[in-house]
């Protein structure tokens, strides 16, 4: 394991709370995760995902009470960072606040994927842990943190005092009991092995009012966080800063996500060589992994898939696919 990371006191009080209602031991929990509370450690920093995978593991093989993803929801705030929950809480709508799932990846995991359908007759919000550099971490406990995040939206939604007897949340494994514990004591209903992780409701939800418009401190609180993760952004290596650009449109030229680093591009082609990456190798990671978010939509056939990708027609991406992979986005969907 790679040398341990100090946390804060603020992290250290809700790991010890997520602890004590799981019946564990936090230094064990935390020394299992490579972290040690440090007093003079005063920022808050992002965890990388083998840590936080750590976490989950020892979390789900050893808590004696309570489900540690469920818990671990339960007790996670942004008081560490009140900005985020004035933003929330001064957003006019619940369609405004989900501005704040574009900055969760740069603010909490920089693998979290999020996306909105507003779309369809019940718009979709999901959420996906990045599998594509995984590694050895067990599926089980990447779908435990998507559980966790579906979870907490859930709780700030409910905190922003928007009904959520019209929300169905939805989990693509197996029915857990725990969770549907949770589900019935929120009100709200739960959907197992379904086409993806994370919840769904009326379109009059999104639009449901929570606070006046217009709130000069909502506009304040926004370019203090939009600040904070452009600071954020500014230390990532190149590649990431590449990887956020083609999350917005895959298909972008090389030449434009240069331009919009303000970077020459063999400056930008030197820079991903110097990090052992490719552009084309970051574009078709970005294509799969959106390719595998949509092929989990139900009812989404092969040429809207394609399209969304901006692929020409379904065969083109399907030959793209099976040269990702080895096997056709349709095989890869009956498998899953």
């Amino acid at each position: 394991m790679n040398a341990r990371q100090p946390i804060n006191m603020h992290s250290y009080m809700r790991f010890s709370e997520v602890a004590q209602r799981c019946g564990l031991d936090v230094d064990d929990l935390l020394a299992y995760a490579g972290l040690y509370p440090d007093t003079q450690h005063r920022r808050n920093e992002k965890l990388p995902l083998q840590t936080i995978a750590r976490l989950y593991q020892h979390g789900l093989q050893t808590a004696r009470t309570g489900y540690f993803p469920v818990v671990l929801a339960e007790c996670f705030s942004f008081d560490f960072f009140p900005e985020v929950e004035t933003f929330l809480a001064t957003s006019s709508h619940l369609g405004e606040a989900s501005k704040l799932l574009h900055w969760l990846p740069e603010l909490l995991l920089s693998e979290l994927r999020f996306s909105l359908d507003t779309r369809q007759r019940n718009p979709q919000l999901s959420v996906q842990v990045c599998r594509l550099q995984t590694g050895a971490i067990d599926p089980f406990v990447l779908d435990s943190i998507e559980d966790s995040v579906t979870c907490c939206m859930l709780m700030f939604i409910r905190k922003l005092h928007v009904p959520v007897s019209s929300i169905t949340l939805h989990f693509h494994h197996p029915a857990i009991e725990a969770l549907q514990r949770f589900a019935a004591s929120h009100d709200v209903r739960p959907r197992f092995s379904s086409g993806f992780t994370g919840l769904s409701g009326p379109a009059a939800l999104w639009t449901h009012p929570i606070a006046r418009r217009n709130n000069p401190i909502h506009s304040q609180t926004e370019i203090i966080i939009e600040n904070v993760v452009h600071r954020l952004q500014r230390k990532q290596g190149i590649s990431d800063c590449v990887r956020r650009e083609l999350a917005k449109n895959p298909m972008t030229p090389m030449a434009d996500i240069a331009a919009d680093l303000q970077l020459s591009l063999r400056t930008l082609q030197r820079q991903l060589r110097a990090e052992g990456q490719t552009f084309q190798s970051l574009q078709n990671e970005t294509l799969l992994e959106l390719a595998q978010q949509h092929l989990k939509t139900p009812g989404l056939d092969m040429e809207s898939v394609a399209a969304k990708l901006g692929f020409s027609d379904r065969h083109s991406f399907t030959r793209a696919y099976k040269r990702w992979t080895g096997v056709t986005p349709s095989r890869h969907r009956k498998d899953v």
